[in-house]
């Protein structure tokens, strides 16, 4: 049986599934992949967790928000592969080698999820991204908006980079290729000195998350400050979401495991309890 549960960052719809696990606990969020022995689970905006599948005893599908394509990745094929997990548990086979299929979703967390290939092209275009020359910075540029999501655990390098330059792009960047990864560092940015880092900044905000609270880069201090404690607080809000689902999921898998231990340790006719090791089994 899979243990521990992993909480990352992620940004989706919330609520478009509901996953009942062995002990009826229900956590709503959306499903966006499953792997081979774990669902991928989205939690609010940016929450996320990884789900054992022999804790899931069923999923239902809601929709609230409408996110029937997001939701349906998983849907298909996680019963089926809950019973193969039970299976497997049961006869004590080894775990099935990982399957490539189209539910598969690789993410980019950190600069060594990146292919070594990859990863040395994003390393050559950031030496050019950070260089005084206009010219070098704008191919950089262009080119790191190409690879998309593998540059991210890059470019968290450069939030804070003396160029502003450097900065705005960053920021431009995030704001068609960010992931919930990027989250916390562009808050960071809606307090720059420079007004053109806060102004993309705050769109790259507002695309990631979908949320807007009216945060205008050039306006008065005072009106400035009370958008970017919004964003605070949304984001606490959204930290604090994610942990309760998380703590949800653990307590389960605690139940889940107490109940597994019983079945082993059952009591015999006399009260004495005895497990498959006693020689009178």
């Amino acid at each position: 049986m899979i243990r521990g549960l992993l909480v990352c960052l992620l940004v989706a719809p919330a609520g478009a599934d509901t996953v009942f696990l062995n002990n009826q606990t229900a956590i709503d969020g959306v499903i966006k992949a499953r792997h081979e022995r774990t669902l991928e689970l989205q939690i609010g905006k940016i929450g996320r967790i990884f789900v054992p599948l022999d804790m899931i005893d069923s999923i239902e599908k809601n929709d609230r928000d409408g996110s029937a394509a997001d939701s349906a990745l998983a849907l298909a094929g996680v019963r089926r592969l809950v019973e193969e997990a039970e299976s497997a548990d049961g006869e004590k086979q080894p775990a099935p080698a990982p399957s490539a299929d189209a539910f598969a979703v690789k993410r980019y967390r950190t600069k060594t999820d990146v292919d070594p290939e990859l990863r040395a092209e994003i390393e050559r275009q950031m030496y050019d991204y950070t260089r005084e020359k206009r010219k070098f910075r704008v191919r950089a540029t262009q080119r790191l908006m190409e690879i998309g999501e593998p540059a991210l655990p890059f470019l968290l390098d450069v939030v804070t980079h003396a160029n502003p330059q450097v900065r705005i792009a960053t920021m431009e960047i995030f704001a068609k290729n960010g992931t919930d990864l990027v989250i916390k560092d562009v808050l960071g940015r809606l307090e720059d000195e420079n007004e053109y880092v806060r102004k993309t900044a705050n769109e790259a905000l507002v695309k990631i998350t979908g949320k807007d609270f009216e945060f205008y880069f050039d306006g008065p201090e005072a009106r400035r400050q009370k958008a970017v404690k919004a964003w605070h607080a949304w984001y606490e809000a959204q930290l604090h979401e994610a942990a309760a689902a998380e703590e949800a999921a653990k307590a389960a898998e605690k139940a889940a495991a107490a109940g597994a231990e019983g079945k082993s340790a059952a009591p015999d006719s006399d009260g004495t309890a005895r497990t498959a090791s006693d020689p009178a089994l």
